[in-house]
């Protein structure tokens, strides 16, 4: 099992990455029935089933070690993870040959991996208010840009939002990330780290 990166960071809050190595026998060994998702035979990427399955296997282990024990999950009608009769929330994200999950035992979370591309520089425009986009100046800092927004989005766990104007990136460190939604304002810790060539970014609900 190839988890290069598994480690609190933060206080009850654990991450985990997953280098999906294995081939899809090997994963479906790992996982048992009991992980697949409903839809999962239905799934027509090797690739993408091969991620789906590394990303609930990294919510089993990091189930395991918040609570000793793992019961499962499902999705929501928004599509957002859940544990089955467990109260922490998680969050998983894949790209290419990574999958990476994220919980908390008490707060809302949200994880984006992205590969570092030019094609990032043709999504801004379209994610990031004009002061972000003044911001940013090379393909990581866009990179960094859109997995903070997806963190967020995944984080709150509600369609329908605007990347552009409700999900916002605080300058000036952009460690700070704010979700507006009419009267609500929710503001969120965002941290990021690179693996290889490619930008993970977390959100942590304050």
């Amino acid at each position: 099992m190839p988890v290069i990166f598994f480690k609190e960071v933060a206080d009850e809050c654990w991450l985990g990455v997953w280098k999906i190595t294995e081939s899809e026998k090997e994963l479906l060994e790992l996982s048992g029935r009991a992980l697949l998702p409903d839809n999962f035979f239905f799934i027509k990427s090797e690739l993408q089933r091969k991620q789906s399955l590394s990303g609930r296997l990294l919510i089993k282990q990091l189930a395991l070690k918040m609570y000793d024990t793992f019961l499962g999950m499902y999705k929501n009608k928004q599509g957002k993870p859940l544990l089955n009769n467990l109260d922490g929330h998680i969050s998983i994200s894949h790209s290419k040959q990574y999958a990476v999950a994220i919980s908390h035992k008490a707060k809302s979370v949200g994880i984006d991996i992205e590969k570092i591309s030019p094609r990032m520089d043709r999504v801004i425009p379209r994610v990031c208010s004009a002061e972000e986009q003044s911001n940013i100046n090379d393909h990581k800092n866009a990179t960094f840009y859109w997995c903070a927004k997806e963190a967020m989005y995944k984080l709150y766990g509600k369609e329908g939002l605007h990347f552009n104007q409700q999900l916002l990136v605080m300058p000036p460190n952009k460690l700070q990330g704010v979700i507006i939604d009419a009267d609500m304002k929710i503001e969120v810790q965002l941290s990021s780290m690179e693996v290889e060539d490619f930008v993970l970014v977390w959100a942590v609900e304050k």
